[in-house]
């Protein structure tokens, strides 16, 4: 019998049997499923209406732990101003060496900081100065965000300048969206490694990741200087120290080398975004919330102690004693509840929406971003149909199960009270892209963090969903 209910659940919530609108409360269904259910296993169901709180709440960090951060400086659409820094670390590898060390000619003829960048927002013929510091100390973290990095530039060395201009930057082939961004550094810095690699105190310490960032390299600090108009999307960034020996054969030409080293996964970094004031953005509001992105703001929307005792309010009464753990969502439990995001935008404002929210507890976003794969799953994540100008709106689909399992987990009967629930459920949205892979059909999801904004509706008939609860007749 169990089973069949949980059968007819995936039934319901995947063909959407029945189709209500949000007038439809407390609308009594028989027979529900009948059509598909033996006789002794009738169902009896019905349409309750509930309303969500929306509410703005900041967010002043990134929930991802991703290597690519955000450089440089630009005016949102709400006229603050969004700052983009990073700390990075850059790998080592054991044996380093430099080819033809033992040349008593060798010399350190320049050394370069790249900075790689497969997208720019705003204007691409901008121009921003980029300042690039030798830390004073290493960083032991990997990829926390905070709103500035501004207090490890307190002892650091400043290494090169460059001003950057996203147009002007390299491709590093045909056809692709890469880009570098050369800027020159002091040769001493390339002496310093070569030196190194030759020391016997030294020598050994880019055999250790941790002897290296305390002993070789603590890493680079980056910050955007003057001009603003651009934020990089940086993937990587690489150190580059160029050197040559003469040539044997042709001892008036030179051969020439060059030693890099990269920040990958596995190096520690720090990025910073700030959003500028977002006060007026979480002040409380009757008519709108707001999405703002990234290390902006976010709604949250809450299911409150007293709406969830509505939907508990069709929940039989248990025939078996103690009541079975799986009563909710076994028993009886939640379809057919479709939610819609509802945008109203600012007149006139300049439009940012991202092309997909996901939506999920509150309480699991960090969780769900630090995973290892970003996978949604029904009743844990869901993942908006991509927005469309003309609907106003981002739709998901069906959220009965997320409900049906909060209620599962802390709703409690006793013969006294009936069904009674005392945590209320809270859902955030955080802007996310969706990359798709031709290859095998599968989609990956990442947090978004170029710039973006939603100013969203209130209004109470946008934030009423219908629940069809089912009941499979207890035997």
């Amino acid at each position: 019998m169990m089973k069949l209910a949980s059968a007819l659940y995936v039934g319901l919530l995947s063909l959407s049997l029945v189709t209500l609108s949000s007038s439809c409360a407390e609308d009594n269904l028989s027979g529900i499923g009948e059509s598909i259910q033996p006789n002794l296993d009738k169902v009896t169901g019905r349409a309750t209406t509930i309303t969500f709180d929306a509410t703005t709440v900041a967010t002043p960090t990134l929930y991802t732990d991703g290597t690519t951060s955000l450089l440089g400086t630009l005016i949102d659409e709400t006229g603050s101003t969004v700052t983009g820094e990073f700390i990075k670390q850059i790998r080592t590898a054991e044996g380093v060496a430099f080819e033809e060390a033992d040349n008593a000619q060798l010399t350190i003829d320049s050394v370069y900081f790249r900075i790689y960048s497969d997208r720019t927002e705003g204007n691409a013929e901008s121009q921003i100065k980029v300042n690039v510091y030798k830390l004073a100390q290493p960083v032991t973290t990997a990829g926390t965000s905070s709103q500035t990095l501004g207090q490890y530039r307190t002892g650091a060395t400043l290494l090169g300048s460059a001003t950057i201009q996203p147009s002007a930057g390299t491709l590093i082939q045909q056809n692709s969206t890469m880009r570098y961004f050369t800027i020159p550094l002091d040769v001493s810095l390339g002496k310093h490694f070569f030196d190194a690699t030759r020391s016997s105190t030294l020598k050994s310490a880019f055999n250790s990741q941790s002897r290296f960032d305390r002993e070789i390299f603590p890493g680079f600090y980056v910050a955007p200087v003057t001009g603003r108009g651009f934020l990089l999307e940086v993937t990587e960034v690489a150190l580059q120290i160029h050197y040559s020996v003469p040539n044997k054969q042709k001892p008036a030409e030179r051969v020439k080398y060059v030693k890099t080293f990269v920040d990958t996964k596995l190096t520690s970094r720090l990025n910073a975004l700030s959003s500028g004031d977002v006060s007026s953005l979480t002040a409380p509001s009757t008519e709108y919330s707001y999405v703002k992105g990234p290390a902006g703001v976010t709604t949250k929307y809450t299911l409150s102690v007293s709406e969830l005792q509505k939907l508990l309010a069709s929940a039989p009464k248990p025939t078996t004693t103690p009541v079975p753990s799986d009563f909710i969502g076994r028993a009886w439990m939640l379809a057919d509840a479709n939610f819609s995001v509802k945008v109203n935008s600012p007149e006139g404002q300049r439009t940012n929406q991202p092309d997909y929210l996901l939506l999920l507890p509150s309480d699991k976003v960090t969780e769900f971003f630090s995973a290892d794969v970003q996978a949604v799953q029904s009743g844990k994540s869901y993942l908006s149909k991509k927005y469309a100008a003309s609907d106003k709106a981002y739709k998901f689909n069906n959220i009965a199960r997320i409900v049906t399992e909060h209620l599962a987990k802390y709703a409690n009967y006793s013969a006294a009270t009936g069904w009674t629930i005392s945590t209320p459920l809270e859902l955030s949205l955080v802007p996310v892209s969706v990359t798709s892979s031709r290859s095998n059909g599968s989609a990956s999801i990442a947090e978004l963090i170029r710039p973006s904004f939603l100013r969203l509706s209130k209004a109470t008939t946008d934030l009423q969903v219908s629940f069809v609860s089912v009941q499979l007749q207890q035997q």
